[in-house]
């Protein structure tokens, strides 16, 4: 599916791919490639209904790219809307809002 980055001055269209299988959903996002941030915000909207989780799913650490460098503490949460939002740090840390931010691909699996 085809999803939007909000947080570039050039908003992404990744292609999200999704597997359900047996009640568990299993998503790959693609390497989302480092370019300018304009705001301290990552989401990437909006997974279809059948892999929106009936709870909030958050998964980490992630290989990211924030203000201009390679981060290892990236994470993200899948909320019930089907909206995923990356965060800088584990503390659920915002992105530099200058410079350049991008994500690592990344596949996983949680329970619908």
């Amino acid at each position: 599916v085809v999803c939007a980055t909000t947080g570039f001055t050039s908003e992404a269209t990744p292609t999200v791919y999704y597997e359900v299988t047996n009640a568990k959903a299993t998503i790959y996002i693609p390497t989302i490639s480092a370019s300018a941030s304009d705001a301290t915000a990552f989401t990437i909207a909006t997974l279809p209904a059948e892999v929106a989780p009936s709870y909030a799913v958050i998964y980490g650490p992630l290989i990211a790219y924030d203000n201009s460098a390679y981060i290892y503490t990236a994470n993200l949460s899948i909320a019930t809307t089907g909206v995923i939002t990356l965060y800088a740090t584990a503390g659920a840390g915002g992105w530099t809002a200058s410079n350049n931010k991008g994500l690592n691909a990344v596949t996983l699996s949680y329970l619908l």
